[in-house]
């Protein structure tokens, strides 16, 4: 028994490190990820609308439900991740400072990346909302989606939610 007690506070603190080491080493794949998604789907052409409504239209993945709000809104939920599309951001930001004091996080940013192409500005930010899970917003050319989302889920639903924002013509 003595043996057990000699080494279970080294082999805790092993796993504890390792776990901590771990959770680092996912956030960090996220953030790089994250970047070269960015990039990639800057250079992509937007995807086809297979939505309309009111003058508006744009893309959405098969099986996405979508609530009209207001004018501005719609509700997005695909696969039972929801999602807020925001219409009316019109401000061009002078940089990742000025997107970040506009969405008024909780939380530094793990994520926060803008980039410009063609006159149009993309940008992606994460910011840890509570413990486990992160605000995702991706922003395109005056149009804002905002999700939530644990760690591992992000780089694949902000690759979507960028594919949205793009393809948005009012």
């Amino acid at each position: 028994m003595k043996v057990v007690k000699r080494y279970l506070i080294p082999l805790s603190l092993a796993f504890i490190v390792g776990m901590l080491s771990a959770c680092s080493m996912a956030e960090e794949y996220v953030v790089d990820e994250t970047k070269k998604n960015l990039e990639l789907k800057m250079e992509q052409a937007p995807h086809e609308a297979t939505f309309q409504d009111s003058g508006i239209s744009f893309y959405l993945p098969e099986d996405t439900e979508v609530e009209l709000v207001d004018e501005y809104n719609y509700v997005l939920d695909h696969d039972g991740q929801m999602s807020l599309l925001f219409l009316n951001d019109s401000s061009q930001h002078e940089d990742i400072d000025a997107i970040l004091d506009d969405l008024y996080l909780m939380n530094e940013p793990v994520i926060g990346e803008l980039r410009e192409k063609n006159g149009k500005q993309a940008y992606f930010v994460v910011a840890e909302f509570t413990e486990g899970n992160y605000k995702v917003v991706v922003g395109y050319d005056g149009v804002k989606l905002s999700s939530f989302m644990n760690m591992k889920d992000i780089p694949d639903r902000a690759k979507v939610m960028f594919d949205i924002a793009q393809s948005v013509e009012k």
